[in-house]
């Protein structure tokens, strides 16, 4: 504001340059609001640039607070306060911060805060980063399902799903998997497994069988059952990669599916407790191979006859996304199954 109001004394804070484009972003857009106001309200209250100038040097101050201590857990705890009582922070700071301070030697704090900071921002085209979509959506409902409960429309329920779990002092943790349904340990195990199942996410998304789903029912409430089976996929996913990728997605469709063709009316939660009550990620962890699972899944059925409106629709563009997935589908009975949809 003293720049734009002409004020030709040391600003030091004008000299400092950021790595963070979000940082960037936000001064770019505060400057341009210092050089709106300094030309288009003092005009109208008929103040003289100077006078305001005087008014901030003189009374304007600020409040500095200096953390002597070299342990980040200190920094990392003073830090999730101070914001808590402000601007809150979203989910996956609060994990850093909390994560951060069951590690020890701080060249890994500083090397793993650095690396998540970057692996949480936005990327160029300010598209919402896939640990994002990883944790936030697909694992915290596979996570929940596990457990026969919905996603609670609580504030900060990615952060109480991730946070380290509680262990008895005289009896040491046992090392990681990385199953998506494991418990999380705190400190370097977090950082690890954001890291290895948004890369399974990353490689999951560019199957053929994702694409299809995702292109296929995007539109009106489609779009809502298309997030519940495509979760159930990854879930999948995560178990036998890509192996019959295409019939779980059958059967797994069929399934929810279900829900479509007998209700007129599609809300996001009753579709969430649909797919809660089919118990359908509980099968898959159980499946020791494809066949077991897809075989099971199999047995359940739905009408589809005299269908009508967006019931209609919705069947149309399941049919449609099976002739685009046709080349994929290697089982002949599931295959027969599809041409009689």
């Amino acid at each position: 504001m003293l720049e734009a109001l002409g004020y030709k004394g040391c600003l030091p804070l004008i000299e400092e340059r950021f790595l963070s484009k979000e940082a960037k972003e936000h001064i770019a857009y505060n400057k341009k609001l210092c050089q709106m106001f300094a030309s288009k309200q003092l005009v109208s209250v008929n103040l003289l640039q100077e006078d305001l100038r005087n008014k901030l040097l003189e009374n304007l101050t600020f409040s500095v607070v200096v953390i002597t201590s070299q342990k980040f857990e200190l920094a990392y705890t003073f830090f999730s306060n101070e914001n808590s009582r402000g601007k809150a922070l979203d989910d996956f700071n609060l994990l850093k911060a909390h994560h951060l301070r069951y590690i020890d030697s701080e060249p890994q704090q500083e090397h793993l805060a650095t690396r998540w900071d970057r692996f949480t921002s936005p990327n160029e085209y300010g598209e919402t980063p896939e640990v994002k979509h990883t944790l936030g959506q697909y694992l915290l409902r596979l996570r929940k399902w596990m457990q026969g409960e919905v996603v609670p429309q609580t504030k900060y329920v990615v952060r109480d799903e991730y946070v380290a779990a509680p262990v008895l002092d005289d009896v040491p943790g046992f090392g990681e998997q990385f199953q998506f349904n494991e418990t999380i340990q705190g400190g370097s195990h977090f950082f690890a497994y954001s890291e290895k199942m948004t890369g399974q996410y990353h490689y999951f998304i560019s199957t053929a069988e994702h694409t299809a789903l995702v292109e296929n029912l995007c539109g009106e409430s489609h779009y809502y059952y298309a997030e519940m089976i495509d979760t159930l996929l990854f879930g999948y996913y995560l178990k036998f990669g890509r192996q019959y990728l295409a019939e779980a997605l059958f059967v797994i469709e069929k399934n929810i599916s279900a829900h479509r063709y007998a209700n007129n009316r599609a809300r996001k939660d009753k579709i969430m407790e649909f797919a809660t009550k089919s118990h359908i990620i509980m099968k898959i962890d159980r499946a020791t191979s494809p066949s077991f699972f897809i075989a099971d899944l199999m047995q359940s059925d739905y009408i589809t006859s005299e269908l009508q409106g967006i019931r209609q629709r919705y069947h149309e563009c399941v049919k449609n996304m099976y002739r685009q997935l046709k080349s994929e589908i290697t089982v002949k009975s599931i295959s027969n199954s599809i041409k009689s949809v």
